[in-house]
């Protein structure tokens, strides 16, 4: 089974990007991921990162060949709601783990009533799941574009826009 760990950018357009992985390999990865914290980090946040640092990155995650989905909502009203419904309807991925965010856990719980028998999901903290911090680098590059977009373009298997 693949699990899909998403992150997103508010911004116009809203991201929300998603990093698609076998569960057999999570474990591998998440200590892959570990080893590029520095030290008396708990996690990594690519907008606090240095730009030397996000290159480094991003260099060994093109290396692990992630398998990334980004979903470009141009909607104003609801625009993560429309994303992640988009997603449901495009891709049938059994479960999710969003990065917690307490002024949305509410309403996705109420977005996936319905769901309980055929998808699951959780929401973790960032320090909690390092598998976010794929999601969370890519969305960044895509949404500051140009060469940090490019850096990353390898990744991303797909783009939807809605």
């Amino acid at each position: 089974m693949k699990v899909l760990y998403l992150d997103e950018c508010k911004q116009h357009p809203f991201l929300l990007v998603g990093y698609l992985l076998p569960q057999v390999e999570s474990q591998k990865i998440r200590k892959e991921l570990s080893k590029l914290r520095m030290p008396g980090q708990r996690s990594i946040h690519f907008k606090l990162e240095s730009p030397r640092r996000r290159r480094e990155i991003v260099s060994v995650l093109n290396t692990m060949k992630c398998e990334v989905f980004v979903v470009k909502c141009f909607q104003r009203k609801s625009p993560r709601s429309h994303a992640i419904k988009t997603l449901l309807e495009r891709k049938p991925f059994k479960s999710f783990v969003f990065e917690l965010d307490e002024t949305t856990r509410f309403k996705d719980h109420q977005q996936f009533r319905g769901y309980e028998n055929s998808r699951t999901w959780d929401h973790k903290m960032r320090h909690e799941e390092p598998l976010l911090w794929v999601a969370d680098a890519v969305a960044w590059c895509v949404n500051r574009g140009g060469e940090w977009e490019r850096m990353v373009r390898a990744m991303i298997v797909e783009t939807i826009e809605c």
